[in-house]
């Protein structure tokens, strides 16, 4: 549970550090800065985006699954972090309606039918299915600051969405 940890030389410790960078390199700036955590999972890198962001900083965090879902509410829905949206849909290379396959261990869950029988499924659900450029422009913003994807090898589709 390296994910959850925060330990020195975990994952997430890794991509705070890299967040932290990104930041500092985009600085203070007139205009709001917009990053989207597709794959956002339990909300801990959503949290440090909104912390180590700008003051004028708004946070959009993608889960498609029901059970993370719940848990990214509950740590990123108070008012420390207001700056974070949450969007209970999953982001692809199309608009629509998908199955999402969960499993026992949730790195293994995705988009799609293709069932591994050897990971513990849980569940196919249906769920919602946004694109970044359909999203950007539901927003009405130009352009995604920082954008980070962990959406378990399907990452690829998530920028196939993002032509504009």
């Amino acid at each position: 549970m390296g994910r959850q940890k925060l330990e020195p030389g975990t994952y997430d410790t890794g991509v705070l550090e890299q967040l932290k960078r990104v930041y500092s390199l985009i600085g203070q700036t007139e205009r709001p800065v917009i990053s989207v955590d597709v794959g956002a999972y339990i909300g801990v890198i959503s949290l440090a985006m909104s912390h180590f962001g700008p003051p004028r900083h708004f946070v959009h965090s993608f889960e498609a699954d029901e059970l993370n879902y719940s848990k990214l509410k509950e740590n990123v829905c108070h008012p420390e972090s207001s700056s974070i949206t949450i969007h209970k849909t999953a982001v692809a290379n199309y608009v629509g309606l998908s199955d999402f396959t969960r499993y026992k261990e949730p790195g293994n869950n995705h988009l799609g039918l293709e069932i591994s029988t050897s990971n513990g499924l849980t569940g196919v659900f249906k769920v919602p299915v946004t694109t970044l450029d359909l999203f950007t422009n539901q927003i009405e913003v130009d352009k995604i600051d920082v954008l980070k994807i962990d959406v378990e090898g399907f990452d690829f589709d998530v920028l196939k969405g993002a032509k504009q």
